[in-house]
């Protein structure tokens, strides 16, 4: 326990704090999907999701939101674990891929989905600037991770568009491990013109920060 604290400890001394300039005009929500439909209504828009596990915030994004093109990146590899969070992979997947299981899921929307499988970074790459109206990181939760992620994506979202972390917590109290996302996005509102407008809620604190660039006057 004393090197658990420890570790915390460092943590809580290793990341920028922020201030009150950083968070004009931010809101706070019930949970990430009225987040999301309150900050971006319309439909039509082109989002990426990073690290879509077993699709169900991809559902709820296909399925409410209707975008005109949805971007799921993600290593698919679950179905090569024993387990998936408690349940044998087999009963999970059966005989398919991690990523067939997901593109048979979302059959009906492969006219506008676009599955890339790799790493994150390398993935979003790939794409032209500013090309999606909401980012939404779900990938690694390290800080390296996270950090290679926001730099790599921040400016692949519009001027004008939603860059959004989830699990915005310092430790992951399930896995008993430190996360590095807090560190990684308080760097780059410090460090760059990214604002809060977006502070989400989750049963088990896994919350989601929602930000978008300050508007040039």
């Amino acid at each position: 326990m004393g090197e658990q604290l420890d570790t915390m400890d460092s943590i809580a001394r290793d990341y920028p704090g922020l201030g009150a300039s950083h968070f004009n005009n931010a809101r706070l929500f019930f949970d990430r999907t009225e987040m999301l439909l309150t900050l971006r209504p319309e439909k039509g828009l082109a989002i990426c999701e990073v690290g879509v596990g077993l699709g169900q915030f991809s559902r709820f994004v296909l399925d409410h939101m209707r975008p005109r093109i949805f971007v799921a990146i993600d290593s698919y590899d679950l179905h090569t674990q024993q387990t998936i969070w408690g349940r044998p992979a087999a009963d999970v997947f059966g005989k398919r891929t991690h990523r067939a299981f997901y593109e048979d899921m979302f059959s009906k929307y492969r006219t506008i989905l676009r599955v890339q499988e790799g790493q994150s970074h390398e993935c979003l790459a790939t794409w032209p600037d500013a090309e999606f109206d909401i980012l939404y990181i779900d990938a690694g939760h390290t800080y390296e991770d996270i950090k290679r992620d926001a730099a790599m994506g921040s400016p692949k979202v519009k001027q004008d568009g939603l860059l959004v972390f989830n699990d915005y917590t310092l430790y992951d109290h399930f896995g008993s491990a430190p996360y590095g996302v807090v560190q990684a996005v308080n760097e780059l509102i410090v460090a760059s013109d990214w604002q809060v407008v977006g502070f989400s809620l989750q049963r088990e604190m896994y919350c989601d920060i929602a930000l978008k660039r300050r508007e040039v006057a």
